[in-house]
């Protein structure tokens, strides 16, 4: 008999198809230094990362270091109302899966990314500060939309 286990390789979809649905996968990275958008019209565009970022005058807990991204949002709308954006809106995320939460108090750049709202056409700058771990290799900035959406970008060391 060589019918045995013949039937159980027909029509299984998750095998190198292309039946994958975005739910349950991760996004595609987007390469560093381009924009990714949201369904919002929000557009983010990673303008600078700086691994580690010299602190003067703060005390650093043990094994970790800061981190700088910079990041330009722009309203691509041309009508409807402002939308809003906060620095909450973005982690880091390294490939293990820990997250970095952005510190949005005590350590201040002068341009700090503020919780606001963008204006169709218009566009703004910040950074965002976070502490990591330093022995984290690689980092991805997750930038999440209020539609629950997620969109990451890679950072590449400097």
């Amino acid at each position: 008999g060589g019918q045995s286990g013949k039937s159980i390789s027909i029509g299984l979809p998750s095998f190198g198809g292309p039946a994958a649905t975005p739910t349950d996968s991760k996004p595609t990275p987007i390469p560093y230094s381009k924009s990714g958008k949201n369904s919002a019209g929000l557009r983010v565009t990673v303008k600078t990362f700086q691994r580690p970022l010299p602190a003067q005058d703060i005390k650093i807990p043990s094994g970790q270091e800061l981190v700088l991204v910079s990041v330009q949002i722009d309203n691509t709308r041309t009508t409807g109302g402002p939308l809003t954006y906060s620095p909450e809106d973005f982690t880091l995320v390294s490939p293990e899966g820990d997250t970095f939460q952005s510190n949005t108090e005590g350590i201040t750049t002068g341009e700090n990314l503020k919780k606001g709202e963008i204006a169709p056409g218009k566009s703004v700058k910040g950074d965002l500060v976070f502490y990591i771990y330093s022995d984290v290799k690689d980092l991805l900035l997750d930038w999440t939309s209020a539609d629950g959406t997620t969109i990451e970008f890679k950072l590449t060391r400097q």
